[in-house]
């Protein structure tokens, strides 16, 4: 028997729109129960490399990210270089939420990199 993955994918897509309130239910407790785990997981899966750097440079393009005279590789090395808040200096070292980079909406061009509260604020302009 021959297995068909485009027919296996449809068939799991349909279950999941069925059960859906239920799966992500099922889901939120797991993750609730087993946090340290979770988060050890997520750890785990942020620290290998190649997944991370391609879902990074994915999200930034997405996002309409320009970054000119330099690729997308050397700004990925100057973000995990990156330890400091490029405004207020706090630490984001730590990465996840708390590492964005910060560019202009209209135009895509990329700023800095700042921790969680500059980026939401907008204050860091008066800093300049």
């Amino acid at each position: 028997m021959v297995f068909d993955k485009l027919k296996e994918k449809l068939r799991k897509q349909k279950y999941y729109q069925i059960h859906k309130e239920k799966i992500d239910e099922r889901n939120k407790e797991w993750k609730k129960l087993n946090r340290d785990m979770y988060l050890k997981q997520q750890r785990e899966y942020n620290n290998h490399s190649d997944r991370h750097q391609s879902n990074m440079i994915k999200c930034w393009k997405y996002t309409g990210l320009k970054l000119f005279d330099y690729t997308y590789e050397e700004v990925y090395e100057y973000y995990l270089d990156c330890d400091n808040c490029e405004v207020c200096n706090k630490d984001i070292s730590m990465g996840g939420y708390n590492k964005h980079m910060d560019h202009c909406h209209s135009t895509g061009i990329f700023r800095w990199i700042l921790c969680n509260s500059c980026n939401t604020k907008d204050n860091w302009m008066n800093k300049i």
